[in-house]
């Protein structure tokens, strides 16, 4: 009996002393961990800088960037035609070289073509001669009303931008140096050189040659008595003449001309030899040269 005691004593005493082991060590063990739990905050610091940098890294990413194997890429979008039942096109370049793209710079613009003027037209205008005057009428004085008008009309042919040839027929009628009533008609040839064939407001010189006849009604005094018939007097010159002008484009074919022009010429008819034209009663020249100007007024019809 006693024996049996006794072994049941030391049972329980090793039993007591394994739980004594037992909690020292899970004490043990629980102090460590106390000691090594502050080094803890570091590594949660340290872990949200590596999660700073690789969100800034990812906000640098560009907005459309898609990663590999990411949803919502255009490898795994949707082929387009499936949607709607059409078959698919073919992948845009898979036959087919790489197109070459050519970066160009801003030009200017191309300027605008020029027109050339257009070659033919009628020049029709009226006009003005100023002869002279001033005179009291008396005699073989200038008289005071001298002056004619007249209309007249021209083929122009323009060769080159800046060049026209004219050829026209001039009609006049009114009072002369002396105070006879004239009529008068003159074919003349012209140049006309333009200094800028392409403005809306054109200026150009003119100047040529051109033959004239005149007739010319001779006061009472001067009938032949022998005859009966009136003095009328024929005239024949040549000469030439020179002036500018203007000429504004209405349009691409009409034009509103003013000329300038002055103009010298001779008598060449064969009474002219012995019967001068001009006899100055005061000084005694005679001569059978004249001159006056011109004022002109027209419109041109080109085509």
């Amino acid at each position: 009996m006693a024996a049996t005691l006794l072994g049941s004593g030391l049972v329980h005493a090793r039993l007591r002393f394994s739980s004594a082991l037992l909690g020292a060590t899970c004490a043990a063990i629980g102090s460590r961990a106390a000691l090594a739990q502050p080094e803890a905050p570091e590594a949660a610091r340290a872990e949200p800088t590596e999660s700073a940098d690789s969100a800034d890294g990812a906000a640098e990413e560009p907005p459309d960037a898609c990663p590999p194997g990411g949803w919502y890429c255009e490898d795994d979008a949707e082929p387009a035609g499936e949607a709607d039942g059409t078959p698919a096109s073919p992948e845009a370049g898979a036959d087919e070289p790489p197109a070459i793209v050519v970066a160009r710079g801003e030009h200017a613009p191309a300027p605008a073509r020029r027109r050339r003027p257009p070659r033919w037209g009628i020049h029709a205008r009226v006009q003005g001669v100023v002869l002279g005057g001033g005179g009291d009428g008396g005699g073989d004085g200038p008289h005071p009303d001298a002056g004619m008008a007249g209309f007249g009309a021209s083929f122009r042919y323009r060769a080159l931008p800046e060049l026209a040839l004219d050829a026209g027929l001039d009609f006049f009628r009114g009072v002369d140096f002396d105070g006879w009533a004239r009529a008068e008609t003159a074919a003349t040839g012209s140049l006309v050189l333009y200094a800028n064939p392409r403005d809306p407001a054109q200026i150009y010189l003119i100047g040529g040659l051109g033959f004239s006849g005149a007739v010319v009604d001779k006061p009472a005094l001067q009938w032949d008595p022998a005859d009966g018939e009136r003095g009328d007097t024929q005239y024949s010159y040549f000469g030439g003449h020179l002036g500018m002008g203007l000429e504004l484009r209405l349009s691409r074919r009409t034009g509103f001309t003013v000329d300038l022009l002055g103009f010298l010429r001779s008598r060449t008819d064969v009474e002219g030899a012995g019967d001068y034209e001009y006899v100055d009663s005061v000084t005694g020249r005679r001569t059978n040269s004249s001159g006056a100007g011109l004022v002109r007024f027209g419109l041109l019809f080109s085509w």
